[in-house]
């Protein structure tokens, strides 16, 4: 515990080299919320999001 009664997590080791394509997806409403939420994972710290629109306008 740190001073003032905040806990601390354990960090863990990144996921080099890991990598999420997301390939179309980016007009729709849930594409914030779902990059969001991985990007809020510790497990995943360090892992390369990937973001392709496949919409050539």
């Amino acid at each position: 515990m740190k001073a003032g009664g905040n806990s601390v997590m354990p960090t863990k080791p990144d996921v080099c080299g890991a990598k999420l394509v997301l390939i179309g997806g980016g007009s729709y409403g849930w594409t914030h919320k779902f990059v969001t939420d991985i990007a809020c994972l510790p497990e995943l710290r360090g892992m390369h999001i990937v973001l392709q629109d496949i919409n050539p306008e």
